[in-house]
């Protein structure tokens, strides 16, 4: 066994969200010189709900050196399986992250840079190695594979060319006016949480009054996502005009609307220890 190649798969491993208890195990199947291997990882994410997790292993063909290749995660509810999916280790996509992937769909997606990727340009080279950035969130459709496992699209760069999407845009230009419940220090701040495919916790204008929702985005549609507070996608179609530019007839100085210029109601905070916020 290779121990820098163990050193580097425990960082890899642990940046994707899984416990370091995990390490033994990985390193007893390393030593014995398996050609593959599957790892099992449970996380209780609260009372009813669990995410179980198959992390795959394969050895090089040519030396000792091994590769964190996917892992499979499965969001259980008590004895019932709610949504399984397939995680390319490239991706980078922590298993907390892929919990709410599977609980909230595509009303929210993750943000990952810099992913590895190859393509190959002519037949019978060497595939050429690339990176690129994209959302990552469940097939609209809900398809599946051969395996049972949702499909994952990936929305990149190339993508976003012909129909753009700033992010920070939108949030200083919303079309449904809203403000966080929780303070976020800047903008940015506030997009780190979204692109966790966290739904941020609002409080939305609409039609002259106010109601409790959640906020993230559609990344099929490069827009951002409002959802009601039983988490149902909202059409900002349906938000009159005139309610837009309200702070504007008034004259009043726009604030931040992820900043919460009132009492909160109810703070929100990530609870990082079980893996799913709400």
């Amino acid at each position: 066994m290779q121990e820098e190649n163990f050193e580097n798969l425990k960082t890899t491993v642990g940046i994707r969200g899984f416990d370091p208890s995990i390490f033994p195990e990985l390193e007893k199947n390393m030593k014995e010189g398996k050609t593959d291997f599957v790892l099992h990882y449970s996380e209780r994410l609260d009372e009813d709900r669990t995410v179980l997790c198959q992390l795959s292993f394969n050895k090089h063909k040519e030396d000792d050196r091994y590769f964190f290749n996917r892992y499979q995660a499965t969001l259980m509810n008590e004895d019932e399986v709610m949504a399984q999916i397939s995680v390319k280790s490239s991706w980078k996509i922590t298993v907390q992250e892929a919990a709410r992937i599977m609980e909230y769909g595509q009303n929210v997606a993750v943000f990952k840079q810099n992913i590895i990727g190859y393509r190959q340009n002519e037949e019978g080279q060497e595939a050429q190695q690339f990176k690129f950035n994209a959302y990552i969130t469940i097939d609209p459709e809900g398809k599946t594979d051969d395996q049972g496992n949702l499909l994952l699209n990936s929305y990149h760069d190339n993508y976003y060319a012909k129909r753009s999407f700033d992010i920070i845009e939108q949030l200083e230009n919303p079309e449904i006016p809203f403000r966080t419940k929780q303070d976020y220090a800047s903008v940015e701040a506030l997009v780190k949480d979204i692109h966790q495919a966290i739904p941020v916790e609002i409080v939305m204008n609409r039609n002259g009054k106010e109601e409790d929702g959640f906020l993230n985005v559609n990344a099929r549609r490069g827009k951002l996502n409002f959802m009601d507070a039983k988490g149902i996608s909202i059409d900002p179609p349906q938000v009159k005009q005139e309610q837009r530019n309200t702070v504007a007839d008034s004259g009043e100085v726009k604030k931040k609307p992820w900043v919460n210029q009132g009492p909160q109601k109810r703070a929100w905070k990530p609870k990082q220890s079980k893996g799913i916020s709400r």
